[in-house]
């Protein structure tokens, strides 16, 4: 029991880690659109991004972890499909590698 909730536990504090790096991300991208568009004069683009920065911060945060976990998601499968595409038979069955994707 107390492997599986350090294993949790790990794996919690790794995704906030990964959604902190897209907020620190996110806010440096926002900051370099601004600079770009007050250099252009684009006002479209400096009231677009005036609207991003009004998104709070935890809708921006619970996106991101949303967006983190599908790739999570989708990463698992296409790691299963290439595992039945290249087969060894010293760790799983194909019945297995079916049931999993």
């Amino acid at each position: 029991m107390h492997t599986i909730q350090t294993g949790v536990k790990t794996r919690l504090s790794t995704l906030e880690a990964k959604v902190n790096v897209l907020v620190n991300y996110w806010a440096k991208m926002m900051w370099l659109l601004q600079l770009k568009a007050a250099q252009l004069q684009d006002k479209k683009t400096t009231e677009l991004i005036a609207h991003f920065g009004k998104v709070p911060e935890q809708v921006k945060r619970a996106v991101l972890r949303d967006f983190l976990l599908r790739c999570r998601n989708h990463h698992a499968i296409a790691f299963l499909q290439w595992r039945e595409l290249y087969p060894s038979s010293l760790n799983h069955t194909h019945h297995s590698l079916q049931r999993l994707i």
